[in-house]
């Protein structure tokens, strides 16, 4: 059974449970009113009942009839077939009962039984309840037979019959009309479900949407606004305090309202908190009800997918012209270290030469970081044990590498820290920042101190961070190191630490550069939490 099914079967079962307890409640204002007839001195003749011992027991039985009926109407999940049943047959005996007993008033106790019948036919199959409509009227039509003590009835055979084909008729027509009112009530309730599914879907739809969706009525009053909006222009308040146009940005609310008055320009360009430009596009979703929709786009988000298109391209083009560099560079490279050799060359000579070969070296290393950086393949991730991956890294590093008096410690925690991550990837980025520290964080005349650290940071996520003791990098060229092509050095390609943060977004990392108060340098990877591999 599929959910909506199940859902349709519970609103069903609930509007049987207040059909049964709405007729509970009737038959207690019958059994209070036989209670009265039975007991009540105050009613004058010819109402008053005959006071037969039988008709005052039968009244009392017939309320605590009634009671345990309210009773169990609330208790029970759904109706119980045999308990209504019961309760109108029980309807049906009273009726007869009261009608012998009061002569007087048995066409207007007929007619109350006409209740007991249709909530029978709303409540039961159809088959049982003309059943018991059909006992009603041959209740009524062998009472005046089978109870004649010499007081004649008030009423004719024939009402009799008239009241039973009524009685056989309502159940009929009862059971259809709810019938047909259970199929509407069904129909409308699955149309709110799938309505309020598709409203949902809709609301998630939007909240995701990598575009800013803000949706104002037309007091300028904030209806619903997405992630990306709030991130854009959104204040710093709580989901819950209305918001206006206004307490976003004047600059939009004050292109809104000339939009709406039909001199706006769609399409403007506002400035976010953040300083970066936002494209602003109106729409008028149901202008008679007052409800529009604003589309932000980061023109930023927009530069940066062009220039990651642009540097796709310039890699593809760069690696076409880079092999063909690389043949006439090994050759001059080579023709170079055979002249070098000559004896005869003067010390003139020789310092050209070591230009040149200098030269093709930077040249040669420009070409392979074009080459690797067209290359590079899909990241191959699987988890790893960050600090074991770290130390014996770090211990790698130390045994194929000379120090020559420079310092590398390894810090870690004494627990497990898993990362998911691609390990050659990661290995090449380690590796190119652990060169950079010690070519660039020394001081002068002192050995590089480096040190590797794996901790878990403020947010929980495993960090790996690489830090020096050199002069540091400034401001203004740290906002620029992770660039293509960007460097400081005569000799540097770079491309190193591009293809480093490249790598790292490959594995769902982030590499940046941190500063450091005490002097110094510190680039930290920061992975995604992951549960430990004991788990």
């Amino acid at each position: 059974m599929n959910p909506g099914n199940g859902s349709g079967l519970d609103a069903l079962a609930g509007r049987l449970r207040r059909e049964h307890y709405f007729y509970a409640l009737w038959r207690l204002l019958l059994a209070v009113l036989l209670i009265a007839l039975a007991f009540s001195p105050l009613l004058a003749d010819p109402v008053v009942p005959r006071r037969s011992l039988l008709f005052q027991i039968s009244a009392l039985l017939y309320l605590a009839l009634a009671l345990f009926g309210l009773w169990l109407s609330r208790r029970a999940a759904e109706p119980h077939r045999g308990a209504v049943i019961i309760a109108v047959l029980s309807d049906v005996a009273a009726a007869v009962l009261a009608q012998h007993v009061v002569p007087s008033a048995a066409n207007g106790i007929a007619f109350l039984l006409l209740v007991s019948v249709g909530a029978g036919a709303v409540l039961l199959p159809p088959r049982i309840a003309l059943s018991l409509a059909a006992a009603a009227a041959v209740a009524l039509l062998l009472e005046p037979l089978l109870w004649s003590d010499g007081l004649q009835a008030e009423r004719s055979l024939f009402e009799a019959i008239l009241l039973g084909v009524a009685y056989v008729g309502l159940a009929a027509l009862a059971y259809l009309l709810a019938e047909r009112l259970r199929q509407s009530q069904a129909l409308a309730e699955r149309r709110g479900e799938e309505a309020a599914s598709l409203a949902q879907l809709n609301e998630l739809i939007i909240r995701r949407m990598r575009t800013g969706v803000v949706a104002v009525d037309g007091a300028e009053r904030i209806v619903l606004a997405n992630a990306v909006a709030r991130r854009l222009l959104g204040p710093e308040r709580p989901d819950g305090a209305e918001q206006r146009l206004m307490d976003w940005s004047s600059d939009l609310a004050r292109l809104f309202r000339r939009w709406r008055a039909g001199g706006g320009e769609d399409g403007a360009t506002v400035v976010s908190p953040k300083g970066t430009n936002v494209a602003v596009h109106f729409s008028a979703v149901n202008p008679e009800r007052g409800l529009y929709a604003i589309f932000l786009e980061d023109q930023s988000q927009l530069a940066r997918r062009a220039q990651e298109l642009t540097l796709s391209s310039l890699g593809r083009l760069s690696a076409g012209i880079a092999h063909e560099i690389r043949n006439p560079l090994a050759a001059i490279s080579h023709a170079a270290q055979l002249i070098a050799e000559s004896p005869s060359l003067s010390e003139g000579d020789r310092a050209l030469l070591a230009v040149v070969l200098s030269q093709s070296q930077r040249m040669n290393g420009i070409v392979e970081s074009v080459l690797q950086l067209a290359r590079r393949g899909p990241a191959e991730l699987r988890d790893l044990e960050l600090v074991r991956f770290g130390r014996e890294l770090v211990e790698e590093y130390e045994s194929l590498y000379d120090l020559a008096g420079d310092e590398l410690k390894f810090h870690a925690p004494d627990r497990e820290l898993v990362v998911r991550a691609d390990p050659g990837h990661l290995r090449q980025v380690i590796w190119n920042l652990l060169d950079n520290a010690r070519r660039h964080g020394r001081r002068p005349g002192e050995p590089a101190r480096v040190s590797v650290s794996v901790r878990e940071d403020e947010t929980g996520c495993p960090v790996l961070e690489v830090r020096d003791r050199g002069p540091g990098i400034p401001p203004q060229i740290a906002a620029r190191i992770f660039e293509p092509f960007f460097t400081t050095s005569e000799f540097g390609t770079g491309l190193g630490l591009y293809i480093a943060s490249e790598l790292c977004a490959a594995s769902g990392a982030e590499l940046s550069h941190v500063p450091v108060a005490a002097g110094g340098s510190c680039f930290r990877i920061r992975f995604a939490r992951r549960k430990p591999l004991s788990d």
